[in-house]
This record gives structure tokens, C-alpha cells and sequence, in this order.
């Protein structure tokens, strides 16, 4: 089996609507995982996963836009990426969020954790090193 190396792919073909095989690097999921990605997709047609994945694809999609042609036609982020989780906790209903996290992190995660609060929600947050249990065991 190959394995995906996605961030190697400077073209984003996948990015581009572009499938055909001669095109993709030999690392590409659409081009080794053809039947994952079909049962993936007929999974999120399901009723149970469509509520989810079509609110956090409406989130992110609000969440950019295209600048002029001036600038190349380059999609930008128009809001930071907290403020998508929490657009998108709202659009899905969620009262808690779990919030796991590297200690090296710490600081950033006691910010998170503060900003999701300061909307209304209820957070479960780990460390990394919950437990005390060390690496090597």
C-alpha cells in the first residue's frame, strides 16, 4: 500500500476538481484509495452524518473569500479558525466541546478554552500527559 503524502502535492489537484490518473502523483489518495473514498462518500449522504458535514462545509465556506483578479483570484480567510469552531458548535447545536491539547500548548489551549466559555459552552479539556503515564511505558 502507498501511503498519502498530501503535503508533498504542490498542485492541490484534488483542490481543483481534477481526478484523472495520469495527472496525480503516484501518492494520491484518489488515485489508491478509489474505494475508500466512494464508501467515505456514500457515508456522508447518510442521514446521520449529512447534518454534520453540510453545516461545517457552509462554516468554512463563510469563513473565505476570493479577492480580486488583481490579487490572482486568491481565496483568503476572512475570520480566525476559532471563530469557525465556534460558528460551526452554534450551527450543530453542541452545548460541550472536548478540547485535547500538547502541554507545549498550554497557553494557547487556556486561551481556547476561555474564548469557547465566553460563548456559552461547556469544555472537557485533556493534556497530552493526562494521567502522568511517561512516553516510554
Amino acid at each position: 500500500m502507498i501511503n498519502p503524502e498530501c503535503a508533498k502535492c504542490k498542485p492541490k489537484y484534488c483542490s481543483q476538481g481534477i481526478t484523472e490518473e495520469s495527472l496525480l502523483p503516484s501518492f494520491c489518495p484518489i488515485k489508491n484509495f478509489k474505494s475508500l473514498i466512494k464508501k467515505a462518500t456514500k457515508k456522508y449522504r447518510s442521514k446521520e452524518i449529512q447534518p454534520f458535514y453540510l453545516n461545517s462545509a457552509l462554516i468554512e465556506k463563510e469563513s473565505y473569500e476570493k479577492k480580486a483578479a488583481r490579487e490572482e483570484g486568491k481565496t483568503v480567510p476572512v475570520r480566525p479558525r476559532i471563530r469557525e469552531v465556534v460558528e460551526f458548535a452554534k450551527k450543530i447545536g453542541v452545548k460541550k466541546i472536548g478540547l485535547s491539547f500538547c502541554s507545549g500548548l498550554s497557553d494557547e489551549a487556556a486561551r481556547a478554552n476561555s474564548i469557547l466559555e465566553k460563548h456559552g459552552f461547556e469544555i472537557c479539556s485533556a493534556i497530552c500527559c493526562c494521567g502522568s503515564i511517561d512516553k516510554s511505558e
